[in-house]
């Protein structure tokens, strides 16, 4: 009996067709232009790494999503313990990259988009492969670091679209603080941050639930405090008073003027981004009104450097999430605008294989001056035209024997039903005018 083949991609990956990919394509290239134009610049690591490079970084949580891989071969013999694994993140491998290349210290600003994996449960709108859109600078200090990674991120999300924005802010300081207010144990910190990072996925019953489970008494006395309000409450309070909330005022105000006057920024004193590599302040953008997740996050973590390359240096950097930002642009029915133009291409009909040889001579001389030609692939000419209008291409050149007799060729405009004879002699003259149109 024969094996029934599964043809779908891996749980949590997927197959992109031409629509969905240009759409990815021309968002990714919006961003590096952005990117560029705030002076960062473009590096490319592996999608393999040292699983030493990688394991100790992102904390428990982050470790058993690292997706490893078995040595193969003889190597498999001598130690079957797993020696690479597919990159978590882009931060981490990059900081690799530059501590290699000697450029940490250099106040380098370095992007890069592409794709990460992580081993997780896919469910909706969660992937286990997914792009980042990084940035990041290096040995930039306070608050110049914090308001040019802003602005970069906020300049990119508002270049694909994005209106309505939102930051939230806060300092892995104030954290402390809040912590030190419950007398929560140095212990059990890191479980109650990973529990506050859920506050934008899940809903509050369910994060104190969480909270209150933690072996801490501390922890039970945040769990009974939290409410929609308490963020709002600790602001207006003195109780986080001091040189952290000082220090959130000082960057808050180089992000202000730093981005654009059309943001509004949130001050969140419960924001805690769940990787254990922050050190100082983080962020997050959302959109009023879209997903409560959100669409790019980052921050500062200065003893980076040192765990993954054993050098020192201040660092901070934000990612945005291209999946969601493309999912954020279908929710706001703004997403065509990254679709290629509908008459982008020109449809070359093939009016008989005897006229093989020539259209194809056509068709490259047309592209060697900056033209899309498709070639149809013959038939009737009344067939060609309804294969060119399902492609979506409303011009059609016509290049049959009377066309050739004469040196022209026949230009038709599918919407309109209007044709026109250009001389084969002016192909600039061509390309000039369906450019125009």
């Amino acid at each position: 009996m024969k094996k029934e083949k599964n043809n779908s991609p891996p749980s949590g990956t997927r197959d992109f067709l031409p629509r969905e990919l240009h759409r990815r394509r021309q968002a990714a290239g919006i961003l590096a232009d952005r990117f560029e134009r705030h002076g960062f610049l473009p590096v490319e690591t592996p999608a393999l790494e040292r699983i030493q490079t990688l394991t100790g970084v992102y904390g428990d949580e982050g470790d058993k999503l690292i997706f490893k891989i078995l040595p193969r071969g003889q190597q498999a013999e001598l130690n079957p313990q797993p020696d690479l694994a597919l990159r978590y993140d882009l931060t981490v491998p990059a900081v690799r990259a530059l501590a290699e290349h000697d450029l940490l210290q250099k106040g380098f600003r370095r992007y890069q988009i592409g794709p990460v994996w992580r081993a997780e449960r896919a469910a909706r709108g969660r992937f286990r492969e997914f792009w980042q859109c990084d940035v990041d600078l290096y040995n930039t200090p306070t608050p110049l670091a914090e308001a040019e990674t802003v602005a970069a991120l906020e300049g990119g999300l508002r270049d694909l679209g994005m209106r309505e924005l939102v930051i939230s802010v806060n300092t892995r300081g104030i954290l402390r603080k809040l912590c030190d207010l419950f007398k929560i144990s140095e212990a059990q910190r890191k479980a109650v941050l990973i529990a506050l990072d859920k506050l934008d996925k899940f809903p509050i019953p369910s994060v104190r639930r969480e909270i209150a489970a933690i072996p801490c008494s501390g922890a039970r006395l945040l769990a009974d405090a939290l409410h929609p309000e308490f963020a709002a409450e600790l602001l207006d309070k003195d109780t986080l008073d001091g040189p952290e909330r000082d220090e959130l005022a000082e960057i808050t105000e180089a992000v202000a003027a730093a981005a654009s006057r059309d943001l509004e920024i949130s001050v969140n004193p419960l924001l805690a981004r769940g990787l254990d590599y922050y050190t100082g302040f983080i962020f997050e953008f959302h959109t009023l009104g879209g997903s409560t997740r959100a669409i790019a996050a980052g921050g500062r973590y200065d003893n980076l450097a040192a765990e993954v390359a054993g050098s020192d240096c201040r660092i901070c950097g934000g990612s945005i999430g291209l999946e969601r930002v493309l999912d954020e642009l279908e929710v706001q029915d703004s997403i065509s605008a990254l679709d290629p133009p509908a008459d982008d291409v020109v449809h070359l009909t093939l009016f008989s294989p005897e006229m093989l040889v020539a259209t194809e001579q056509l068709a490259r001389e047309l592209r060697d001056l900056g033209l899309k030609v498709y070639v149809g692939r013959g038939g009737k000419i009344g067939d060609q035209f309804k294969a060119a209008e399902r492609a979506g291409h409303r011009r059609c050149l016509i290049y049959g024997p009377d066309e050739e007799e004469k040196a022209v060729v026949t230009l038709k405009d599918l919407e309109t039903g209007a044709q026109s004879e250009v001389s084969i002699s002016d192909l600039a003259g061509l390309v000039e005018i369906l450019k125009g149109i």
